[in-house]
């Protein structure tokens, strides 16, 4: 399988996990109803797209009833249609993208030991990039951010 069309599904389904474990309203007031909405969308895409697909369906219900249990499972699934079908790709790719809050983190060098971080408040809003090059490190700290963004 593609580890770029597997990335995208990993990030889809892992949106979809923390609005799932811990609810709409509480996901809300950690990252903003802007992000909601977007997240809401993917699952509503989804449904909408799986309607006549029992098998899909049925993983996409018991993702959202315990989500712990059933995400690798949805990735899983989610990864091969994508690859399958170049439209539901490309609306998966274009909806995560447009999440907002974003985390990225790149570590690069030669020899590293140990890499630690990044310890983040919330992020509600945009995208924060801890980038470090090192050749060689024992520890490496990716950072430490409070909240950024506003709730809305």
């Amino acid at each position: 399988m593609d580890p770029v069309t597997t990335l995208l599904a990993t990030r889809a389904v892992g949106f979809l996990a923390a609005m799932a474990s811990s609810g709409v309203d509480a996901f809300g007031k950690s990252v903003g109803v802007a992000t909601v909405d977007k997240v809401s969308e993917v699952l509503a895409g989804l449904r909408r797209r799986w309607a006549g697909d029992p098998e899909a369906r049925t993983t996409l219900d018991q993702f959202q009833h315990r989500p712990e249990q059933h995400a690798q499972a949805l990735t899983q699934l989610l990864a091969e249609r994508m690859e399958r079908d170049p439209d539901l790709a490309a609306e998966i790719k274009r909806q995560v993208n447009s999440i907002d809050p974003r985390l990225e983190i790149r570590v690069e060098g030669e020899e590293i030991k140990v890499v630690r971080g990044p310890k983040v408040g919330h992020i509600r809003k945009g995208t924060v990039i801890s980038s470090i090059k090192v050749k060689k490190s024992d520890e490496v700290d990716a950072g430490t951010f409070g909240d950024i963004g506003d709730r809305t």
